[in-house]
């Protein structure tokens, strides 16, 4: 993939500072307990994955961003006698360490809060849903995050945010501009087309701008923007690779690409329709605000984590569960800060199709 290390940036600098530095990487070890946990449970956040594969003794721990498996670890794990409590232990010798970790990560073992339901289980503060072993999360829509206990906003005239579900139209587009500031301040859009052609996704913090045109056989081709030309290019199909095809020594499948690779792209984006559920708990409904002309409710978050304040405020449209806007802020306990806003510009949802055809 063209432009990785700028991604992989730009990734660490969203994640450290937007309520994504999640509560499972952070504490120390105690506890024990002969309770074991069975199977895969996975979450996803602005386009990686974590996964936890349990066996009676051992866990897996697996990362991915797009799509693509980026750490393995394997280590022990543990559960109080109230299993209330999870701790992980790793080999540190084989853990990498600083800038090699992934995005908000400082430690791979720790002790964690730990509630386990009926096909999920909760670390810290995040909800993990039981799926096939060894999955590569692909990010197409971020993963529900909700734990039980009461609703915040039963009583006070909103929809309880454990009911908001993202119910999305086969074909939409949709463009969100983005102020950020972490040590720099950043201004960018985000947009991306779905309809039954394919994908547009144009990525205003790198330059890039792809399209992803369906074929029969259900895989995508890639055409890449170039801005020199003004044109969009296939990224695989070459004039040679085309000549072998022509020949029938090749086929036009041999250069496309997956659904899940596409996936992993629309993550970058799609990952912002409801980042409110990997919060749910603090989520308190303040009231409705119209955000393009559709009502929106608005909840509020505030609560602190190990490693500083997290305040946030999103505005939901109800009936798709889409956040129309967002206001996340980060603040730790030393001088380090961050914020991020985003709002959405263009929710567009008839008469749909690719921007540009090559």
């Amino acid at each position: 993939m063209k432009n990785w290390g700028v991604y992989m940036m730009k990734f660490k600098t969203i994640a450290a500072g937007a309520l994504l530095s999640l509560s499972l990487f952070s504490l120390t070890a105690c506890g024990s307990s002969q309770a074991y946990l069975s199977g895969a449970y996975s979450t996803s956040y602005y386009g990686t994955g974590i996964t936890y594969t349990f066996s009676e003794e051992t866990v897996t721990t697996q990362f991915f961003v797009g799509g693509f498996q980026v750490g393995s670890y394997e280590g022990t794990y543990s559960l109080n006698d109230d299993r209330d409590q999870i701790t992980f232990t790793f080999d540190t010798s084989q853990l990498p360490s600083g800038t090699s970790l992934p995005a908000g990560m400082t430690s791979l073992g720790g002790t964690f809060s730990f509630q386990q339901g009926d096909g999920y289980i909760v670390i810290g503060q995040v909800r993990y849903d039981l799926t096939e072993a060894d999955p590569a999360p692909s990010g197409q829509n971020s993963t529900p995050s909700y734990t039980e206990g009461a609703d915040p906003a039963k009583d006070n005239g909103g929809a309880a945010p454990a009911s908001l579900q993202l119910n999305l139209p086969e074909a939409y587009s949709i463009q969100y501009n983005v102020h950020e500031e972490f040590g720099v301040s950043r201004d960018y859009t985000l947009m991306m087309t779905k309809c039954a052609d394919g994908y547009f996704f144009d990525f205003g913090d790198t330059g890039e701008r792809y399209l992803f045109l369906q074929l029969d056989s259900g895989k995508y081709l890639q055409y890449q923007y170039d801005a020199n030309s003004g044109q969009y290019a296939p990224s695989l199909l070459t004039p040679e690779i085309q000549q072998q095809i022509d020949a029938g020594v090749m086929t036009l499948d041999m250069v496309s690409m997956d659904a899940s690779v596409v996936s992993g792209y629309a993550a970058r984006i799609t990952s912002n329709f409801d980042l409110y559920r990997l919060f749910p708990h603090a989520l308190q409904y303040v009231g409705d605000e119209t955000v393009l002309g559709i009502q929106c409710q608005q909840f509020t978050a505030s609560f602190a984590e190990p490693w500083g304040q997290q305040n946030a405020a999103v505005w939901v449209d109800p009936a798709t569960g889409l956040c129309m806007r967002a206001e996340y802020q980060y603040q730790a306990p030393t001088s380090i800060s961050g914020t991020r806003q985003l709002e959405c510009s263009l929710w567009e949802t008839d008469h749909i199709t690719l921007p540009v055809a090559p």
